[in-house]
């Protein structure tokens, strides 16, 4: 807990800074998108030259020192990057209305080319070496495939291959499928077989349903999967939206457990048991835009419980509410606030008496406790407990913007004995390019258009 019942004065309130962290991070991308007759071939794909510095230093007291542990994962920290992606497609059956989104095709995603700190170097002998595109780590995806989809009418049949290209590790999948949908209404079955360590590996068969209806608010959906090889059900899901409220419930083959009188014991057989239920509830609110559209506001809420069937001590409930002020061309403001209570069986009869718990809890009475700010006694005992306070703000200055960012949050001692509040405060300028450097350029119907956009950071 905080000592802060032992402050009499603002003066006895001791601050221990940490050093502060200092990094920028500079990037230029070049993204294409060509297409050729009419869609029957194509390619696409993005180069990016980015460059990372960072630095710690003490500025904000004396009793903040800047180790070499520190220095070092600093000089890690600072490299350069060049990487590259790409993808080339061509759809051979364009012409053939049920067959146009088949497909062949090829993507690779590699880090050209990488200047940063050699293995082996240390605060007072570091050496930066740059070094090419040379080998498997060097790839972050190397793929080509092949995908034959045909529709008729309501329904979709579907036949897939795709591997890896060297210098990747071998690893193939052939997959099929067979789909229905119409009105809401969806249905499908599909399989897939993976070539991985040298052995063909015959995945589950998954089949789904599902029905959307009532402007896309309401949700039913039934999702299972079926183990060929062990004969036996491995999971069945099952989950029910409506207008931001959304229940789960999961099934599945493994590991169950039995209250021992002091923690929980594993069954000496693995079953097809309930695993887990969730209920939630999400919502955004938007109201009109206000000052001539100038300032918008919008709030959302994010509550959920989880339920673990198998053990249930863990038992959260969580919610988070999120306020957003948005005053344009010069203030984002975002606020939001999350708390949890990680002892939702206390209040239910029937777990209390599974784990032998005499005495009987109130979730209404802990509920008001929580809130009881004139004792702090009362919020001792709650279980509901604040996680943590993000706070972001961004003010644009044209060119630039200007960014701070606060997180509080509980943080365990070092004695593992009591908690004490933690902070982070962060403070960044960023520059944002100029529209000349944002230009996209598009041929279409034998004519050329350059327009600027926006770049998400």
């Amino acid at each position: 807990q905080s000592d802060s019942e032992s402050w009499d004065s603002p003066a006895e309130i001791n601050f221990d800074f940490q050093t502060a962290r200092i990094n920028t991070t500079q990037s230029g991308d070049l993204m294409y998108d060509l297409a050729f007759w009419d869609g029957l071939t194509g390619m696409n794909g993005a180069t990016r030259l980015s460059g990372y510095y960072q630095a710690h230093a003490g500025i904000f007291g004396s009793d903040s020192s800047v180790d070499d542990t520190i220095r070092l994962e600093d000089y890690k920290y600072s490299k350069f990057l060049w990487d590259n992606s790409i993808s080339l497609y061509l759809k051979p059956l364009q012409g053939v209305p049920t067959m146009e989104q088949s497909s062949l095709k090829y993507s690779v995603d590699a880090n050209v080319y990488t200047y940063n700190l050699a293995d082996g170097s240390t605060v007072d002998d570091r050496e930066y070496i740059g070094s090419w595109i040379s080998g498997e780590d060097d790839f972050n995806h190397h793929e080509a495939s092949a995908t034959a989809i045909w529709k008729p009418g309501y329904f979709s049949v579907t036949s897939g291959i795709s591997g890896n290209i060297p210098p990747l590790s071998r690893r193939y999948s052939l997959s099929t499928g067979v789909g229905y949908a119409r009105s809401g209404w969806t249905a499908d079955v599909s399989q897939q077989t993976d070539y991985e360590n040298d052995a063909w590996n015959l995945q589950p068969i998954v089949m789904s349903g599902s029905w959307t209806g009532w402007k896309d608010e309401v949700t039913i959906s039934q999702t299972a999967r079926y183990d060929t090889d062990d004969v036996r059900w491995v999971s069945a899901e099952t989950l029910l939206g409506f207008w931001g409220f959304e229940t789960k419930f999961v099934a599945n083959y493994g590991t169950t457990y039995t209250w021992s009188g002091t923690t929980w014991t594993e069954d000496p057989k693995e079953s097809f048991a309930p695993s887990s239920l969730t209920f939630s509830y999400r919502r955004e609110f938007d109201p009109k835009p206000a000052w001539k559209n100038r300032i918008r506001t919008n709030t959302r809420l994010d509550t959920s419980w989880n339920i673990n069937l198998r053990q249930p001590t863990e038992n959260i409930l969580g919610f988070k509410w999120t306020q957003v002020l948005f005053i344009h061309q010069f203030l984002d403001l975002e606020i939001s606030f999350s708390s949890t209570n990680k002892s939702m069986y206390l209040y239910f009869p029937k777990w209390r008496n599974q784990l032998g718990i005499p005495n009987e809890s109130n979730f209404f009475q802990d509920l008001m406790k929580s809130f009881n700010v004139f004792n702090p006694e009362d919020r001792r005992q709650s279980q509901f407990n604040m996680d943590r306070i993000d706070v972001s703000l961004v003010h644009h200055l044209r060119s630039w913007d200007l960014t701070v960012e606060y997180s509080g949050w509980p943080a365990l001692n070092s004695t593992a004995d009591g908690y004490f509040w933690k902070s982070e405060l962060d403070v960044f300028m960023k520059w944002n390019a100029l529209p000349m450097f944002n230009q996209r350029t598009k041929l279409q119907d034998s004519s050329w258009s350059v327009d600027s956009f926006e770049q998400d950071s």
